[in-house]
């Protein structure tokens, strides 16, 4: 329990912060951004990248 209100506690700084700083489409845009990021890169990972593209494969540091 205590990870999940780190957690949304850092989350809830990092939306506050693009929001008084002003980024486009605000702290909730940010945050969906990052969070499509990080399954998009978990997706190519779990389909072996590296064997399909190995280029790629390997400017994601897999080989």
């Amino acid at each position: 329990p205590s990870v999940t209100i780190i957690g949304s506690a850092i989350l809830g700084a990092l939306a506050g912060a693009s929001d008084v700083l002003g980024v486009i489409g605000g702290g909730t845009g940010i945050l969906l951004m990052v969070d499509i990021l990080i399954n998009y890169y978990q997706q190519l990972i779990r389909e072996q990248v590296e064997v399909v593209m190995p280029r790629l494969g390997a400017l994601l540091g897999r080989k």
